[in-house]
């Protein structure tokens, strides 16, 4: 994983599908990213949304409150 921005970033590749997963980031930090990859095959600059969503956890049925927050690239998600 890399850390840029105060955003910890995590790569997953699976198939021929490459994704950015932000771990440990704030709602603050939610807007237009830009990232540039290897591309032999075209442009290799995209800027994509950052949504960023909070879930809540239940850890182990104590009352320890605990929020996770994970990036999403959706922006045809429902922000509401």
């Amino acid at each position: 994983s890399l850390i840029n921005s105060g955003i910890q970033w995590e790569k997953r590749i699976e198939g021929n599908e490459v994704s950015l997963i932000g771990r440990i980031i704030r709602k603050e930090n939610a807007g237009q990213y830009a990232c540039e990859i290897d591309n032999p095959y075209g442009n290799s600059r995209a800027t994509i949304p950052l949504v960023v969503q909070c879930k809540f956890l239940l850890l182990c049925s104590s009352s320890i409150r605990n929020y996770e927050c994970i990036c999403l690239d959706a922006p045809e998600m429902d922000r509401n």
